[in-house]
């Protein structure tokens, strides 16, 4: 079945799979940490901005490379502040979280 695929594959059942944003070369939790491209994105912030975008002018569209750790972003601060308020529960409101999302 499956699990014979995986085997012939040379893969193990415990694998996750990749860590998005790092360099596979670095094997240490230092080098990890070092190797980290990009801030944490969380993906309900970012549909909500392109959601919002689509229907609404709120500055430039959002692009993952606004997450990269070099970057100079407000989408960190944004992103921080809009989960402390949203209710995922909700259908979403652009005008309830405009304040927010604006550049």
């Amino acid at each position: 079945g499956d699990r014979g695929m995986r085997e012939s594959r040379g893969e193990d059942d415990d694998r996750v799979g990749d860590v998005g944003g790092v360099d596979d070369d670095h094997e240490s939790n230092g080098d990890v940490q070092s190797a980290v491209k990009y801030n944490p994105c969380l993906w309900g912030y970012f549909r909500a901005l392109r959601f919002a975008g689509d229907l609404t002018d709120l500055g430039v569209e959002i692009q993952t490379s606004h997450f990269k750790v070099d970057a100079e972003s407000s989408h960190i601060e944004k992103q921080r502040r809009f989960m402390e308020v949203v209710d995922f529960r909700e259908p979403f409101n652009v005008e309830k979280y405009r304040h927010i999302l604006q550049e």
